[in-house]
């Protein structure tokens, strides 16, 4: 019953991926590679392409793959339109007497956390780039996901922001994939990944996978202009829930939603 809410709530997250697609085909300046740790235990590091043939004793497994973010731009509203658009209002209303905690840790760029919208709805995170405690968003794009994930759920709903992703919304799949491991550590219910590019990546594919063996729901982001999922990863995975952005207009949630229309409108 709790993995069903859990799944219904995090179905009306508005997983918006701000992915255009002349951002996705960057080619990687580093590469994941396997070694020997002093233990003599196999390790899997990020390297520069211009270290990789200094090492000696390394299998080189695949490029560390950049995932992308940028926003798109909208309009400015005096009112948010998109709970009620997508029946999240409906859902706050028949699950506000629940009991328990929903964690939802965003893999993203960070969090403001003084932001009085998001007050009493975050619970202790991590900044996966420089390994501290303190995941302040020099982006804001993380900042705008925990946003959505409020306006969209009820007060149980809380963000765990974990900053994977650079000031300039560049993420490699390895501190992603390590995003994810955290979040699995710390009692996620569900990940939240607004990013996107064009390479499948073995790698990120395992750390997705090991979030489902732990029962933790992934959603992804599925592009935001009638994009094709199945050329973009990680949205092309069929275990997880992969979400568009929409308009406001009803005509067009058939042409920008990832969804089937019942799942999305309650």
């Amino acid at each position: 019953m709790k993995e069903s809410i859990w799944t219904c709530i995090v179905s009306v997250l508005l997983a918006l991926c701000f992915a255009s697609p002349t951002t996705l085909a960057k080619e990687s300046d580093r590469f994941l590679v396997e070694l020997l740790n002093d233990e003599n235990e196999p390790i899997i590091e990020s390297v520069h392409k211009d270290e990789v043939e200094k090492l000696t004793d390394a299998k080189v497994l695949q490029p560390d793959y950049i995932r992308e973010i940028s926003l798109q731009v909208g309009t400015l509203q005096a009112k948010s339109w998109g709970p009620a658009r997508i029946g999240a209002d409906k859902l706050i209303e028949w699950t506000k007497d629940l009991e328990g905690i929903v964690i939802v840790a965003v893999i993203d760029t960070g969090v403001d956390a003084d932001h009085p919208f998001l007050r009493d709805r975050l619970v202790a995170g991590y900044d996966i780039l420089d390994k501290g405690w303190d995941p302040t968003d020099e982006h804001f794009h993380d900042t705008h996901m925990a946003g959505i994930i409020v306006d969209t759920t009820p007060d149980n709903v809380k963000n765990m922001p974990i900053s994977a992703v650079d000031k300039d919304g560049r993420g490699y799949d390895n501190h992603i994939a390590e995003g994810i491991r955290y979040a699995i550590y710390h009692d996620a219910d569900v990940t939240n990944m607004s990013l996107v590019g064009e390479k499948y990546s073995t790698y990120l594919a395992e750390a997705i996978n090991y979030a489902l063996a732990y029962d933790v729901v992934v959603v992804v982001a599925a592009g935001n202009e009638s994009m094709d999922t199945a050329t973009l990863f990680p949205a092309s995975i069929l275990q997880h829930l992969a979400l568009k952005s929409y308009q406001a207009s009803r005509e067009d949630l058939s042409k920008d939603t990832a969804l089937p229309q019942p799942l999305l409108l309650l």
